[in-house]
């Protein structure tokens, strides 16, 4: 299950982000839709991450690291389709895009652990 204050704090704290960086990104041809598409797949990514993480400690409390390196597996995976599509189908700036998810994901990811802490999740 998605917990909703997770959610809804990412997203309160990537729309933030978004916002400030909005205008940055501007100079770039396609950056705005390269943010974009980096925050909705950031949101995303992290949200179906922390749930498939709790998902496998529900399961099976002792095997944190098999549940949290199968959630980064995906989230790889999951990112070099991100990539390809972005580069290929879209006129959104690749790098740009890139950008934002590794921002993300670096920041958030880290919050992320502690979050599953505070709740409880490990024990």
């Amino acid at each position: 299950m998605i917990d909703a204050r997770f959610a809804a704090g990412l997203a309160l704290v990537l729309g933030a982000a978004g916002a400030l960086t909005w205008p940055w990104v501007g100079r770039f041809p396609g950056g705005h839709a390269g943010l974009l598409a980096g925050l909705g797949f950031s949101y995303a990514s992290l949200v179906l991450g922390l749930a498939a993480i709790r998902w496998g400690l529900a399961r099976n409390p002792r095997r944190l690291v098999t549940a949290l390196l199968g959630a980064m597996t995906v989230r790889v995976l999951a990112l070099l389709a991100f990539a390809l599509a972005l580069g290929l189908a879209t006129r959104a700036h690749l790098a740009v895009g890139l950008l934002t998810v590794v921002a993300t994901h670096v920041v958030i990811g880290m919050a992320e652990i502690v979050y599953l802490k505070r709740t409880d999740a490990f024990s």
